[in-house]
């Protein structure tokens, strides 16, 4: 998938619009605009600063990796639909929770 695609889905599902996220990042809703309209794309100080405003990995920007982290076109890394699901209510704790969740898991595999 291409930067364009992922950028504005991003935008979409986190509710932000292309001026609250030109404002963030010190630039103009034009340029904000070329990257959604696949004319442009960020550069690298850009890509690290929308992977902070989204909380994903620069990877995850580029289609390199989906949103688990796994690298595209690596099935070697691939989580099961069991460790998806795990880790897709994992994320939803708060980092307390996520921490009593890390101990259970640990005395169940012992």
């Amino acid at each position: 998938m291409k930067f364009s695609s992922i950028f504005r889905s991003l935008l979409s599902e986190q509710g932000f619009t292309q001026q609250s996220i030109a404002n963030k990042l010190n630039t103009t809703q034009q340029t904000v605009s070329r990257w959604i309209n696949g004319q442009n794309e960020p550069d690298l100080k850009m890509l690290n600063s929308l992977a902070d405003i989204f909380n994903c990995s620069v990877d995850y920007l580029l289609g390199r990796e989906d949103d688990f982290g796994v690298i595209a076109g690596n099935s070697n890394l691939a989580l099961t639909s069991n460790e998806s699901e795990m880790l897709s209510y994992f994320k939803l704790l708060s980092a307390d929770l996520q921490r009593e969740a890390i101990g259970f898991v640990k005395a169940l595999a012992l």
